[in-house]
């Protein structure tokens, strides 16, 4: 949970924003003002737990910089990493398994390698 995002506010909020927010939010949120509902009251709490945090300028930029790394770690996990070694990439499998690679596993051909056509094309056909 994103504590800006639950306060509706901007991650650049002032004090007072933060304040104004979470007593708009509170009471809008408040079990005696929501007939008991448990959503309303979970809400609540989230609302309650980011005030206590951001109101607190410590906790704030503890906070912030927790959030900041997590941005850092999220952004790197969409890189997408090759994990083919060269051999597999080049002839199409891998040597320890003997298994396609997945660029080759929806060929047509029985394996990895068409061994008969290799052998024909460097040694001629059949005598």
């Amino acid at each position: 949970m994103n504590y800006y995002e639950r306060l509706e506010i901007a991650p650049n909020a002032t004090d007072q924003m933060i304040k104004t927010a979470y007593r708009r939010l509170a009471k809008q949120y408040h079990p005696d003002t929501n007939g008991g509902s448990r959503e309303a009251e979970l809400v609540f709490k989230q609302v309650q737990q980011a005030y206590e945090t951001l109101s607190n300028s410590e906790t704030r930029r503890q906070y912030d910089a927790s959030l900041q790394r997590s941005e850092a770690n999220t952004a790197r996990k969409d890189i997408p990493v090759d994990t083919a070694s060269p051999f597999e990439r080049y002839f199409g499998f891998n040597a320890r398994t003997n298994q396609a690679s997945d660029s080759k596993r929806n060929t047509t051909q029985n394996g990895p390698i068409d061994t008969a056509s290799l052998f024909n094309r460097f040694f001629g056909g059949k005598g």
